[in-house]
This record gives structure tokens, sequence and C-alpha cells, in this order.
């Protein structure tokens, strides 16, 4: 019985302790006519084809993306949401999408995912 307290109480603070890293939200505004880094790895995976790539729903292309950052990047996304800040835009290379991609990570991979194109949500 004590031992199955002790176990208890060991997990309790393991369990408070993932829950008090400090964690951010950041966000990618992917650039019309070049590819992200996990549309590119899908790419790579799939026969050079996108076309699955965007029949995927939201939830299908976050566990794909989130994946990827795990075991890629060695970065741990816990959330993620798609947004779309912006209304129209025009049809032109090198202009953002309509939408955004929101992920909350650890602060401590704020660096990496900066220098992988990701800015801090404020």
């Amino acid at each position: 019985m004590k031992r199955l307290f002790f176990v208890m109480i060991l997990v309790l603070l393991f369990m408070t302790a993932c829950q008090n890293e400090d964690r951010v939200w950041v966000y990618i505004d992917p650039i019309q006519c070049e590819l992200t880094d996990w549309e590119q790895a899908w790419y790579e995976d799939h026969d050079s084809t996108l076309t699955l790539w965007h029949l995927k729903t939201d939830l299908g292309k976050f566990s794909y993306i989130i994946q990827y950052y795990a075991e890629e990047k060695n970065a741990t996304i816990f959330e993620m949401k798609h947004t779309y800040p912006r209304e129209a835009v025009i049809a032109l290379c090198g202009v953002p999408h309509c939408d955004r991609y929101h992920c909350y990570i650890l602060e401590d991979d704020l660096l990496q995912m900066q220098l992988l194109g990701f800015t801090l949500e404020e």
C-alpha cells in the first residue's frame, strides 16, 4: 500500500513538473509558390505530389506537422490551430497565403522555431 502511494506521488510530481514548463504560441504564414518544411517533407515522402496534402483535414495536417517537427526538428508542438487572418490575397509568388498556422511550443524551442520561420505571438 505504501508503495502504491509512493508511486502515485511520483506520478503527480512528474505531471505537475511537465505542466509547469513555460510554453508560448508561435505562428507561420505560408508563402505562395514556396513549400513549408512540412510540405516539402510530405512532397518527398509521397511521390512528389501535394494533391493528397491539400485534401487532408486540418486534424490530419496537424498530426503530420506535429510528428514531423518531433522527428525531424526535435521540437515539441503541444497544440495547433489554423486561422485565416487575411480575407483576400493577391495570387503572386512570394506573397503570404491567407492562412496562418499557430503552434503551442516549449519556450525552450522558441529560437529554433524562429530560425525555421515562425514568429512569436504577442
